[in-house]
Parts: structure tokens; sequence; C-alpha cells
């Protein structure tokens, strides 16, 4: 007698459970991003303790957090091009002149 084939259904795999990604808090603070347009030295404070200072070149991007307060003094206030908290911000001084800006947070 020749064995009975039988052909058992495939196992059917339930698809994993995809849970919500969880929500995320706001990030506290406050964040500077800046792109040069030209060379330039900039130097900043952040929250009246950290303070940095750079020589920076056309085609440079930094990006700064802080929790409340920026002081910037730029060699030229048009040579960069500026967000605050994602929203552009109008030219930081006149063409080749310096500048000095303080941006706070809410």
């Amino acid at each position: 007698m020749l064995p009975q084939l039988t052909s058992a259904a495939p196992a059917q795999v339930a698809p994993p459970q995809s849970e919500p990604p969880p929500q995320l808090a706001p990030a506290a603070g406050i964040v500077l991003r800046m792109r040069f347009n030209q060379d330039s030295w900039l130097s900043i404070t952040i929250d009246d303790s950290i303070s940095q200072r750079y020589d920076l070149k056309a085609g440079d991007v930094i990006e700064w957090k802080g929790s409340r307060l920026f002081v910037i003094d730029v060699g030229d206030g048009a040579a960069v091009e500026a967000e605050f908290n994602g929203r552009p911000l109008k030219a930081l001084g006149e063409a080749g002149q310096p500048a000095h800006v303080e941006l706070k947070g809410p």
C-alpha cells in the first residue's frame, strides 16, 4: 500500500501588532541655525555661560541649542542667513559691518 500524502495548509502567521510610536514631548529650549554665505568670524554666548568663537567660511552651516538666550557678535552682519527656532531671521546687520544680536526664547 502506498503511503497517503496529505497536504498541510501553510501556517498562518499573524502580522506583528504595531503600536503607535510614543509621543515625544516638545523639545524644551531654543535652537539657532546659521548658514554663512561669506567668510566671517562669529562669537556666541549661550545662556550666559558657554562662549565660543569661530572663524567660518562661505558654505559653513552650524547649529546651537540652548535653554533661553543666545548673544551673537558677527564680523559681517550680512554674511549669514539664520533661523531661530525654525523661523528665518532678517539680516543680522549691514554688509561689511559687525553686528551684535540677542535672541531670547519664550
